[in-house]
């Protein structure tokens, strides 16, 4: 009584508000219960005008949970116009011709070997020839079936039909043609179906009923008559599904507030639950599947841990078909791409070097067993550089704390340690930006505050003990590159009056030091630091061993370490320290081998297999809490029920109560083991396979020798920071094989002159070409500049070697590469295709879409003017339809090319001598660049400088582009937060507080804006949600965004030599 008079109430109330229709549903209620799960599906149909119906609202509460729609028909059909969709039903019909055409050559081929006769049924063809048949016959041709409980047969072969098999075929002869293959499942109830006859054709014709009626023949159809079609606009309604959950089995009712995402409609439908015929079990996956929809645009676009290990429990856990979302899979970099400052700043050479993308290995179909000796696997062999006999007898550099460190370990000096916290809180940060550029992520891995838990240190003690003056120099060494996943640091501070300090640890809480040995430390994440002292030398480490072998170096004077090696005083030689010097990375030829060596490769491959399948079970939690129930699950019902498959549950893994997982060997994803912790002896037979798989991939980039990497962080004049890169030898990689192709090497000996021009063009791009750029540029511009010009052909052996390109600031209609300015010379556009291409067609996408000026450098500019003045002028040309015209400006040394493609576009270029180059202008009349000097730069390779606060016609589309990223990244988080928002999270702050206690990281909501969560969809405030998508407006006051917030002006400089790169990358940094 209580709960009519509540259903009276709440539809009362509601037909006083804002719902404009009322519906109900057009067939009986359907039930299916499913006890092992606890979970009862109903269902129902209802007919709803043309759009985007959602449900919105439930009433009352308890009554049904999680209640989804599905359109019938095509995804497009409902919500288009009448031709639209006259349109796409004609293709889909069309579809159908060749979905039949194919089953001629299986029948052709039966009849040639059996008298010209065709088969009596599909069975009788050759099954070796036409294995896939079978099968494909057994399933319904149509898409928009493969949700749905359809049986065939889709198409019936007409018995012993007589087959022509002669070759070439013979054309139809005239007269009635015979029936070989009907079509039994149309697309639409139309009187029409498709048939396939003897001689190969194909009709759509009028079905025959004599036919059907001979064979016993019926059709069934995709869709109903279509005399809806396309009249949405006129008010034809729509059929869809309706299912969800049934909470209360007593409710006879439940109301339904539905919403239109397009216009904002709303209807009421009322559904009566009772009386319910049973349903079949495919109901609970019909509504799996439905439930999975909503998540697959954040799967799509956000690779979530959590939505993706739901997905792969739908088939085995609900019976649901398998979903599209179902295949969606992490992109191994599939969207990295390169651009200018990245490869001439060498950070794509550091990252091809590195190579630490995860070995490409397959779960075993079963439990292997670790048999093969971890010692019989060969790793990347490849020679040392000779270092010794580089040093021809000289010390070479020599860097102290070095000496404390093992060769095969990573090692971050600092020359100024109370510079660490500041470069880390600011400069560091553009660095940061830049290389998550490409990634359109906004995960905070809270990496500072990280490691300073695990080394018990406080960032505000930290701070204060830098700056203090105390320590004279500092250092920092890892076993490996994962920062992310969790390894091992150790800090070496060398402190100016160590007997002061050392005392004042225990008073300051960090440890009460001893004399000598190592002072273990227990912290309250139950893991400990180890603290020493030797001689001024106080070390922390989160590992034992590691401070062991540090304090081994230590007592032998450094024998045997970093320091004393050949290879870091040569690489010293090549990048030394400076007074204004930072900070100073190295990585070794030894760490660069641990770091591609099997035990290191097949340690991150077990822990991040683990870590997916911590995940996983903290997925399998949450979607036992989605599915209503209210018990804290443990791990054993999780995999009894389906939930977590078994093979991974029975791994020793725990489930704590905030539904994380924890690994006795490695951790929880938010707090990863390092990969040392775990020794590794023996490999499982396709642990093997994938590291030898690396090893052939990762040996096709070294021909010779590894590469030792040195980078200097230096404070350069102007307040600017600066980053340099030296690399020895380079890779042979395809990325630097070209460049190298013309750019020239330091050997070569020119130098890079470059011209600074006014205004600041947006970007200036220089480079010192090699002859053989030279040669293939003459040939390929000579005929269009000298032919039809009349310019005689030796200019082009004055110019070069430098070539600079300057684009001015400007708003054009498309963007190239991956970021617009910083993206005209990026990507697959600057280094896709022979050298030549290289050159020529970035060149020419900047020269089409942008105002630009070419400055090329000349080696004797009066003879080049002497040959631009004898030009016989007004000469015109043609060349495949296309005309060239050449004049001279007025009293000036000045010159306009023209190329005119008739009625259709007409180009032209200014042509003048400046300061010692040749200058090409794309806009010759506006926008003049004035060569104000001439500057050389450090290396004679090539240079390119961006200077952000040039732009200004261009903001607009870089604010786009920014939005582009931030969409994305938007999309990311979402991706992470939902799944906790619909089960144990109410707010999306405290869905991003539980996500990074469970998995190591917080999803931060990008650029402007937040996180808004209402009636169970995530959005953002500024971009939108998955599906509908938003870009804000941008206005002038904006002030700086994005990867050049703060920056005021970047500069890359590199080159080449001796087989190896080096280069700098400054940038000027706005103080806050």
């Amino acid at each position: 009584m209580q709960y009519a008079f509540y259903v009276v109430q709440w539809t009362a109330l509601s037909a006083l508000g804002s719902l404009l229709f009322v519906g109900s549903a057009v067939a009986a209620t359907q039930a299916f219960s499913n006890p092992t799960l606890g979970l009862t599906v109903v269902a129902s149909e209802v007919d709803l005008p043309a759009g985007e119906w959602a449900v919105a609202a439930i009433a009352p509460a308890n009554a049904l949970d999680q209640a989804f729609l599905v359109r019938r028909g095509t995804a497009d059909a409902a919500t288009a116009g009448r031709r639209v969709q006259v349109s796409e039903t004609d293709k889909r019909i069309e579809s159908g011709r060749w979905q039949i055409q194919r089953l001629f050559f299986p029948c052709r081929d039966y009849a040639v070997s059996h008298g010209g006769t065709g088969p009596s049924s599909f069975g009788d063809v050759d099954q070796k020839k036409f294995g896939n048949l079978a099968s494909n016959l057994a399933r319904s041709p149509w898409p928009e079936d493969a949700s749905k409980t359809v049986t065939g047969p889709f198409y019936f072969l007409v018995p012993g039909v007589p087959i022509s098999t002669s070759t070439p075929p013979r054309p139809p002869a005239a007269g009635p043609k015979t029936p070989l293959v009907l079509e039994l499942r149309p697309y639409v109830d139309d009187g029409k179906h498709w048939v396939l006859f003897a001689d190969g054709s194909t009709e759509r014709r009028a079905v025959d009923p004599t036919l059907m009626s001979q064979y016993g023949l019926t059709l069934s159809f995709v869709h109903p008559k279509p005399a809806g079609v396309g009249n949405a606009a006129a008010g034809t309604s729509v059929r869809h599904d309706v299912l969800a959950l049934l909470r209360n089995p007593g409710a006879p009712m439940a109301v339904l507030t539905l919403t239109e995402s397009t216009t904002g409609q709303r209807m009421e439908f009322r559904w009566n639950l009772t009386p319910a015929q049973a349903g079949s079990p495919e109901l609970l996956g019909q509504w799996a599947s439905a439930r999975a929809r909503e998540w697959v645009p954040l799967v799509e676009h956000g690779e979530p841990a959590v939505l993706r290990a739901w997905m792969t429990r739908l088939q085995d856990l609900y019976g649901a078909g398998r979903s599209s979302a179902h295949d969606v899979r992490t992109a191994r970099e599939a969207g990295r791409t390169t651009d200018v400052f990245d490869m001439l700043g060498g950070r794509a050479a550091v990252r091809e070097t590195l190579q630490l993308e995860l070995l490409r290995s397959t779960s075993a179909a079963s439990p292997e067993t670790a048999t093969i000796a971890l010692s019989t696997l060969k790793g990347v062999e490849v020679k040392s550089l000779p270092f010794d006999q580089m040093l021809a007898g000289r010390e070479g550099g020599r860097l102290g704390l070095a000496n404390l460190v093992p060769v095969d370990r990573l090692l971050v000096y600092f020359a100024k340690p109370s510079a660490l916290f500041p470069f880390l809180d600011h400069g560091a940060d553009f660095l940061s930006r830049a290389g998550s550029l490409v990634t359109a992520s906004a995960i905070d891995d809270d990496l500072k505050s990280r490691y300073l838990r695990r080394l018990g240190l406080g960032e505000n003690l930290g701070r204060k003990f830098l700056e203090s003056g105390e320590v004279v120099e500092l250092a920092l060494v890892t076993p490996d590159l994962f920062f992310i996943d969790g390894t091992d640091v150790t800090l070496l501070m060398r402190l100016r009056t160590p007997d002061k300090i050392f005392p004042r640890l225990k008073d300051l809480g960090l440890v009460d030091l001893k004399a000598t040995g190592i002072t273990e430390k227990a912290l309250p994440s139950g893991r400990s630091v180890y603290w020493a002292r030797q001689g001024d030398l106080l070390c922390v480490s989160t590992s034992r061993t590691e401070l062991d072998g540090i304090l081994d170096l230590g007592a032998r004077q450094g024998a045997g370490s970093l320091g004393r090696t050949a290879e870091l005083r040569y690489m010293l030689t090549q990048l030394p320290l400076k007074k204004e010097s930072r900070a100073l990375i190295y990585l070794s030829d030894p760490f660069i081998r641990r770091m591609v060596g099997p035990a290191v490769k097949i340690g991150q491959l077990r822990r991040m297999r683990a870590r997916a399948e911590m995940e996983m079970i903290t997925a399998g939690a949450l979607l036992y809490t989605l599915d209503g129930n209210r018990d804290k699950p443990d791990l054993e019902k999780l995999s009894r029920l389906g939930y977590v498959p078994r093979s991974v549950a029975g791994r020793g893994y725990r489930l704590r109560d905030d539904l994380s997982a924890v690994s006795p060997l490695w951790g929880s994803p938010a707090d990863l083991t390092p990969i040392d912790v775990a020794a590794i002896d023996k490999v499982t037979a396709s642990e093997a396979k994938a590291y030898q798989a690396y090893v052939d991939e990762y040996t096709n980039y070294w021909r010779q020798y590894f590469d030792p990497i040195v980078v200097r962080f230096d404070d350069a004049p102007g307040g600017t920071l600066e980053v340099s890169t030296f690399i020895l030898p380079l890779i042979d990689s395809q990325l630097y094989t070209q460049l190298r192709t013309f750019i020239g090497s330091r050997e070569a000996g020119a130098l890079l002159r470059v011209p600074v021009v006014t205004p600041d063009p947006v970007l200036l791009l220089s480079a010192n070409l090699t002859e053989e750029s030279w040669i293939k540029l003459s040939g390929s511009w000579s005929q269009v500049f000298s032919q039809y010009t009349g310019i005689s052909p030796a200019v082009f052996d004055r110019l070069g070697p430098g070539f600079h390109i300057a684009i001015q600031d400007a708003d054009p209609i498309i963007a190239l590469g991956n970021a617009d300015v910083l993206g005209s010379f990026g990507g697959s556009v600057f280094t896709a295709g022979t050298p030549r291409d290289s050159i020529t067609f970035p060149l020419l996408l900047s020269v089409l879409t942008r105002p630009c000026k070419i400055f090329i450098e000349l080696q004797d500019p009066r003879t080049t003017l002497d040959l631009l003045r004898n030009t016989s002028r007004g000469r015109s040309g043609s060349e495949r339809g296309m005309t060239v015209e050449f004049r001279q400006i007025e009293g000036r040394d000045a010159w306009i090319y023209v190329l005119n493609v008739p009625g259709l576009a007409k180009i032209r270029f200014g042509i003048e001598v400046k300061s010692g180059f040749l200058v090409l202008s794309n806009i010759p009349w506006s926008q003049p660049l004035t060569v104000k000097t001439v500057e050389r730069r450090e290396l004679n390779g090539a240079a390119a400088q961006l200077a952000p606060g040039a732009v200004k016609q261009g903001l607009p589309g870089l604010f786009a582009t920014q939005n582009e990223q931030n969409q994305l990244a938007a999309v990311k988080g979402m991706a992470a937060l939902y799944p906790l928002l619909l089960t144990v999270s109410a707010t999306p702050e405290e869905a991003a507080t539980r996500y990074a206690a469970i998995f190591g990281s917080r999803p931060l909501h990008p650029g402007p804006g937040t996180w808004l969560w209402k009636n169970g969809k995530l959005a953002s405030s500024t971009y939108g949600t998955a599906t509908q998508w938003k870009e804000p407006l941008y206005t002038p006051d904006l002030g700086d965004f994005g990867l050049f917030e703060g920056v005021t002006n970047l500069s890359v400089n590199m080159q080449f030599e001796a087989g190896g790169l080096r280069a700098v990358a400054r940038w000027l940094w706005k103080r806050p």
